[in-house]
């Protein structure tokens, strides 16, 4: 039976991803990324999780090479929990990673292939969350 469960989201990273360890010594790392709805100026800010899998060390390659601010493509599954506190349902949604796309920083001495611009550029700005997208 095919995996129908896929989710593709673009945005960017809302503060340092977290690499941690569970109690059998697996690695895992959280992550939150601030993705912009197509209507309005609303901002959803989806909780994210990468678990190594065997030699493939996803969440530990994660957790150095991805920033606060960098803006990533996350592809992986969504999945929501359930849990009860104080009488009342919870059902907490996040995405497990399977790939994280990013753009990897140039190396220092290479030359750019655009032409500079006068005009400077726009960086995000993590205390507004006002996503260029």
């Amino acid at each position: 039976m095919p995996n129908h469960n896929q989710v593709v989201l673009t945005g960017h990273i809302v503060r340092r991803p977290e690499l941690s360890y569970s109690d059998k010594g697996s690695a895992y790392t959280n992550l939150t990324i601030a993705v912009g709805r197509d209507y309005g100026d609303d901002t959803d800010f989806i909780n994210c999780v990468a678990f190594n899998r065997g030699n493939f060390k996803l969440a530990e390659y994660i957790a150095d090479n991805v920033t606060k601010g960098k803006l990533v493509t996350i592809i992986g599954k969504l999945q929501i929990d359930q849990y009860e506190k104080e009488g009342q349902k919870h059902y907490p949604a996040k995405v497990i990673i399977d790939k994280c796309i990013y753009e990897k920083p140039k190396q220092q001495g290479s030359k750019p292939k655009q032409e500079k611009s006068d005009e400077p550029e726009e960086e995000f700005d993590p205390e507004n969350f006002d996503v260029p997208f």
